[in-house]
């Protein structure tokens, strides 16, 4: 129990600084600022996830190992960097290069993360997560005291992170085999697969960039809010998704049946404890984004709903994975993103429709994917019986 909470608690100090940021600037900051922030996530994002292609699944499993996902990394920074910045250009926004800076430090820290968590060096995990964290709150603090731009804050957090990843490559350095290896990009399609999903997620952001700011702002943050909360279940099903597949295929169907009673529990509570009581909305906003967003308060159960329906998608990528169909996953997240962008642009564009309208939409085509996602996989465990 102690190593699952230790596991939760690292893998939200890991991923909490930007959360933080957003959080901060939702209510210190601008709605511009807000906006160029979310901006930022949702191109860096995908970029990172294709990048990355899963290789943290593959350390986890033992099918590779440490040395080989810090070579592929070092060899593939310099196209994330060159993508980001072509990124930045096209949409006159510095934030988004300076942001992707900041991602590089997650993204060359990664291996060792996940090699800690496969060795259940947790405690080592809990310890160096916790310090990238405070170096970052720290560092984040003195920007923010000093009234800095949000450029030179996001700059400070780049600065450190990066550096703390150098000094951990630095030690590891001579292990480092940086020619080409057919092994480096075994986890194209899932690479491919985890940025088409980011895509999906982060659409009605990139429709929203050329709308009304407060709308960009608005959906930014709490979609941030959202992405951040699938931390918790995340690392709940990769533990217990863990001891499922150590039982055979029935464990993995128990798991996945357990995962959609889960998923239709929240959905109603999303309804019936939001829906019915608008203060508890309200409340939220409040709390987390501040005030000047409590116009905006009809979204939560939007959002909350969306929130369930991403832990149903997690439960069926896992059990997905399982099966050994990482083309069909890339395959079936194309087919989303093609769904979303005539769904998003149609909305958005041509009718013009109002944001909440907008999310419930998305809800709505998530939904129905992730349902016949749950219909092919009952199917294959059948048929694998």
């Amino acid at each position: 129990m102690n190593k699952i909470l230790l596991s939760l608690l690292s893998n939200i100090l890991f991923s909490a600084p930007p959360v933080l940021l957003v959080l901060v600037y939702a209510r210190a900051g601008s709605f511009e600022d807000s906006a160029a922030l979310g901006l930022a996530l949702a191109v860096c994002a995908p970029l990172q996830l294709f990048f990355s292609m899963q290789h943290g699944l593959s350390i986890l499993s033992g099918r590779m190992s440490l040395q080989s996902a810090l070579s592929m990394r070092v060899l593939l920074l310099a196209p994330l960097l060159f993508l980001s910045a072509a990124v930045a250009w096209i949409l006159k926004e510095p934030i988004v290069i300076v942001f992707a800076l900041y991602r590089v430090g997650d993204f060359l820290y990664e291996p060792f993360f996940f090699d800690l968590i496969r060795q259940a060096r947790m405690g080592i995990v809990f310890t160096q997560s916790s310090t990238r964290f405070l170096l970052q709150l720290m560092c984040g603090w003195l920007g923010l005291y000093f009234s800095a731009d949000i450029l030179v804050v996001v700059s400070l957090l780049a600065l450190i992170n990066v550096l703390y990843s150098i000094l951990k490559i630095n030690r590891c350095w001579g292990l480092l085999s940086l020619g080409f290896s057919r092994e480096y990009f075994s986890g194209f399609f899932l690479g491919a697969g985890a940025l088409i999903a980011a895509v999906c997620i982060n659409l009605p952001r990139y429709f929203l960039s050329s709308g009304k700011v407060e709308d960009l702002a608005v959906y930014s943050n709490i979609l941030t809010l959202v992405m951040g909360g699938t931390l918790l279940f995340g690392a709940v099903n990769s533990v217990v998704f863990a001891r499922a597949s150590s039982l055979g295929l029935k464990g993995v169907v128990a798991f996945l049946n357990r995962s959609m009673i889960v998923t239709f529990l929240g959905v109603a509570a999303s309804f019936s404890f939001v829906a019915v009581d608008s203060a508890l909305s309200k409340l939220f906003i409040d709390v987390f984004l501040g005030s000047k967003y409590s116009a905006y308060y009809s979204l939560i159960v939007g959002f909350s709903v969306f929130y369930f329906i991403l832990y149903m998608q997690n439960s069926l990528n896992l059990v997905y994975l399982y099966f050994g169909h990482e083309k069909d996953f890339m395959i079936g997240s194309t087919v989303l993103l093609v769904m979303l962008l005539v769904a998003v642009y149609w909305s958005n564009v041509v009718l013009s429709i109002e944001l909440e309208l907008m999310i419930w939409l998305v809800n709505l085509l998530y939904f129905l994917f992730c349902f016949s996602m749950f219909i092919i996989v009952k199917c294959k465990a059948e048929r694998a019986k």
